[in-house]
């Protein structure tokens, strides 16, 4: 299993853009296993003073994570399929500034990240879907104020490509 997604979320109460890969196991149409990459990909500005007012810098906050993943289909029928992926694992955050030379960071706050999300899928045909899901991101860093930057509700639209009956239909099913 490969599954790309691209999740709405909001950080500092703005909307924004978390991108993931997901590589894994599907295991009777049931149950999905894997380890997913996410990064939230939006531009977040927030203006640090440096030593004086006249050396105010535009920082960008980051979020990267990696995370175990797991995939429960709860509701599977010919057309419909309900889901409950989750996800949990461990990242960082920090502030990054680019001038034309070099790059600057802040100090990265490592913590934990949890993600439970309701997937519905319909199925017009067998190898295609048409999506959507929400659920709630939850941070646990020992920073407070990026536990609440980024703990938040998270929403996805997005057509899914199913590749087993895509395979089946070019190269006959297997017995």
């Amino acid at each position: 299993m490969i599954k790309l997604n691209n999740r709405g979320s909001f950080v500092n109460k703005k909307l924004a853009s978390v991108t993931g890969v997901v590589l894994g196991l599907s295991f009777k149409k049931r149950l999905k296993l894997g380890l997913s990459y996410n990064q939230v990909t939006s531009r977040i500005y927030k203006d640090f003073l440096v030593n004086n007012p006249a050396d105010t810098f535009l920082f960008t906050l980051e979020l990267i994570y990696v995370s175990g993943y797991i995939e429960y289909v709860y509701f599977y029928k010919k057309h419909w399929e309900i889901s409950i992926p989750i996800q949990f694992g461990s990242g960082f955050s920090n502030y990054v500034y680019k001038t034309k030379t070099k790059t600057y960071h802040t100090n990265k706050h490592w913590g934990f990240i949890y993600e439970a999300v309701t997937d519905v899928v319909y199925k017009p045909v067998v190898w295609i879907g048409v999506g959507f899901g929400f659920g709630y991101r939850l941070l646990l860093f020992k920073e407070l104020d990026i536990m609440k930057q980024f703990s938040s509700p998270i929403y996805s639209f997005g057509i899914k490509l199913y590749l087993s009956p895509v395979c089946n239909t070019m190269f006959g099913k297997r017995k």
